[in-house]
Parts: C-alpha cells; structure tokens; sequence
C-alpha cells in the first residue's frame, strides 16, 4: 500500500530527503495517517448516499404534496364557483356541501389548502438544501478522491 504512494528512493537526492518530513519515509508513521485519511473518505461516500437518499424521500414527498395541493385547489375553485353559481340563483339554502354549515365546510377546505401549500413550500425548500448538501460532499468527495 504505501509503496504506491511513496517516492521511489532513486528519485530523491539526499538533499531532498534531508529536507522531507521525517514522517514522509516511516512507514510507522505513515500508514496510520492513510488509513485516517481512507476513513474518511468513506465516512465522506457515507454522509453522501446519507443525504442522496434523503434527498430522493423528500423528492417523492414533495411531487406528492403538490399534486394533493394542486387537487385540492381545483376543489376548491369547483366548490366556490358552484357556491357563487348557487348563491345567483338563490338556492342558498340549499348549501354548497349539504345544509347548514356549508360555508364553514368550505372555509375550513380553504384553510387546508393554505396549509397544503405552505408544507409544500417546506418541502421544496428542504429539497433544496439538500442538493446543495450532496453538491458540497460530491465536491469534498472528489477533492479528497483526487488528493
């Protein structure tokens, strides 16, 4: 292992080895710090695959909270159009929903909605992060791979 990564001893003069490190040709001293350093690398792939799995959860997560948003709004522009269709024809009494309490149904739907959109926005802000987390560890993971 360390002879890969060792100069070969007929390139260096003795006054280049002189002048090295007195931990650069002990290979007491020297393997110890390559495998700290192989460790880390693989903590580094670790914490990436961490976060690219996380990543593709929240991925998922999102597409299906705005699709619920999205379902949810097209209810709700039904039901209020109906209302206000309704309303023009002077069936109020009838209820959009079914009786007494139909404008709270449809508030309250409302109230969902806001709430759906807001957790949407979490989690596409979420998702954001964390491509730009496994960005930086690909970076790091590449500069440590090509030190």
């Amino acid at each position: 292992y360390l002879g890969s990564y060792l100069p070969p001893p007929s390139s260096t003069s003795e006054r280049e080895a002189e002048q090295l490190a007195p931990w650069v040709g002990d290979t007491t001293s020297l393997s110890p710090l390559l495998e700290a350093y192989d460790r880390r690398i693989a903590e580094a792939d670790a914490a990436y695959e961490s976060l690219s799995a996380q990543q593709a959860a929240f991925q998922g997560r999102a597409r299906q909270l705005t699709a619920e948003n999205e379902r949810l709004m097209a209810e709700v522009k039904q039901l209020t159009s109906m209302a206000v269709s309704r309303a023009e024809e002077g069936d109020v009494g009838l209820g959009l929903l079914g009786g007494e309490g139909s404008s709270a149904k449809v508030l309250e739907m409302e109230e969902k909605v806001v709430l759906l959109t807001s957790e949407n926005d979490v989690m596409v802000d979420e998702c954001k992060h964390l491509r730009e987390e496994v960005g930086r560890l690909q970076g790091q993971n590449t500069t440590s791979a090509q030190q």
